[in-house]
């Protein structure tokens, strides 16, 4: 028996590290909790359904621009994997909250949501999902807010956002 864990042991204990074949992701996410507390998470009256985020890079020279963005139900996490970017890149996410009402209102969101998922790029701009978030700043979400977020390198890294900011008539 001795024998068998000394074999054991050393096989298992070797220092020949173990690989698993998958590379780690760099990405950045935002937590649904930090936009939709539990509570307020669903479709009745007063509570937020769904939320569309759209990150931007920021560079230290004060170039960038938006990258990609996408709409979430409300319990669900926003997740971007960045792999173009220098690890202590900054970014923007701009949150738009929707009641099941307002969302439902908004007939030009489909269109903006395929624009979002746009990845081709003109001259280094995404152009369609520049468009399309200029189209989300002149809806009227029930809510909007802000987060940031810095790049780690194989590091998923967590948006942190700020208090959510009511708009007059979003549908809440």
């Amino acid at each position: 028996m001795q024998r068998l864990l000394l074999l054991f042991c050393l096989t298992a204990c070797t220092g020949t590290p173990t690989t698993t074949g998958f590379a780690p992701v760099t990405s950045i996410v935002v937590r649904a909790e930090s936009i939709v507390p539990a509570l307020q998470c669903g479709k009745g009256p007063g509570q937020i359904a769904k939320y569309t985020a759209v990150i931007s890079v920021r560079f230290e020279d004060g170039g960038g621009g938006p990258l990609a963005g996408q709409t979430y139900e409300c319990f669900a996490d926003a997740m971007f994997a960045t792999k173009e970017t220098l690890p202590g890149t900054q970014f923007d996410i701009e949150v738009f909250e929707w009641s099941a009402s307002a969302y439902a209102a908004e007939s030009t969101l489909p269109t903006i949501e395929t624009q979002l998922r746009d990845p081709n790029l003109d001259g280094g701009v995404h152009v369609q999902v520049a468009a399309a978030l200029q189209s989300l700043r002149a809806l009227m979400p029930t809510a909007r807010r802000r987060c940031t977020a810095t790049q780690v390198s194989n590091v998923q890294a967590v948006a942190r956002c700020d208090e959510a900011v009511t708009d007059a008539g979003g549908g809440g």
